[in-house]
Order: C-alpha cells, then structure tokens, then sequence
C-alpha cells in the first residue's frame, strides 16, 4: 500500500540557447580546412516538494559555454582539433574538454578513424529514494565541495564497404 504523503510536485524549467559560425578554408598551414566555433546558455531551475513529508529542493543553474575546433580534411585524410570550455554556476573553475579526430582512408572502401573526446558533469541536487511506502528514505544532496564528473572516451575503428554484385 502506497502512503499518500510520498507525492509531491516536480518542476523543471530548462532554457538552451546557443549559436555557431562555420568558415571553409581553402588552405589553413598544410590542407584545406573548417573552422568552427560556437557558443551556448542552458539555465536549469528544478523543484522538487513533498509537501507531506515538509521537504523541499530548490536548485538553479547556469551553464555558458564555448567550443572552437578545426578539422583538415581531403578526401583521403582528416584531423581534427578542438575543445570546450564550460562554466557551471556550481564550480569555482571553468572546466576544459579536449578532443581529437583523425581518419585515413587509402581507398573509397576502406577508413580508418582514431578519435579521443572528453566531458564533465558538474555536481547536481540529487534525489534517492526509498520505495514510496517509506519516504523516510529521502534525501537531497546538494554539496557544493563536490567535483565534476569526468569521462574520456577513446574510439578506434575500421569501416569496409564493399559492393557484390549489384548490392
């Protein structure tokens, strides 16, 4: 049987607005390259009640931020360079994310592609709950000494396309 006074009522307002400009290069140093660069703005306010339970969350935040990247590219070779930087109204530091691209491809069938990409997630309220028959299993936790959550993603592949017969 479910206790009435687990329920409550759940807010989350998100506005993300951003923009880009892309300028093609005949030549940049050794090859032909794209430059691309970008802001964006994405503000969060979530809140979260339990007005049997007398528990409130109330948590706004502020992401801006910014990219750059070039990618060198024929029809044969590509490498790309560029990064992200991000500040989170929760951190004291703008976090850096890294990435890297290249792909060689001897033939029209067959590429190989190498790829590293890093991310964050900043500290965020989060809600654990026990099952709604005890809601004396919820807490918010809101620290503000957390840090961020990283992640760095590494990618090899080979791709191979080939036709047989009119397939």
């Amino acid at each position: 049987e479910r206790q009435l006074d687990s329920y409550g009522a759940t807010h989350d307002r998100t506005f993300v607005a951003g923009g880009q400009y892309t300028y093609d290069m005949d030549r940049l140093l050794f090859m032909p390259a794209q430059l691309t660069a970008g802001v964006e703005y994405n503000y969060n306010h979530l809140t979260d009640r339990y007005l049997g339970l007398g528990r409130e969350m109330d948590q706004v935040t502020h992401i801006v931020g910014g990219f750059l990247q070039n990618e060198w590219r024929t029809e044969k070779f590509s490498l790309l360079i560029g990064g992200r930087l991000d500040k989170h109204n929760l951190m004291d530091k703008a976090v850096f994310s890294p990435r890297a691209n290249i792909r060689y491809s001897p033939t029209e069938s067959v590429g190989l592609r190498a790829s590293y990409s890093s991310g964050f997630r900043a500290p965020q309220a989060i809600e654990i709950f026990g099952e709604f028959a005890n809601p004396g299993m919820y807490r918010t936790l809101a620290n503000t000494n957390l840090k961020a959550e990283t992640s760095d993603s590494f990618e090899l592949g080979l791709r191979g396309q080939y036709a047989i017969g009119s397939f």
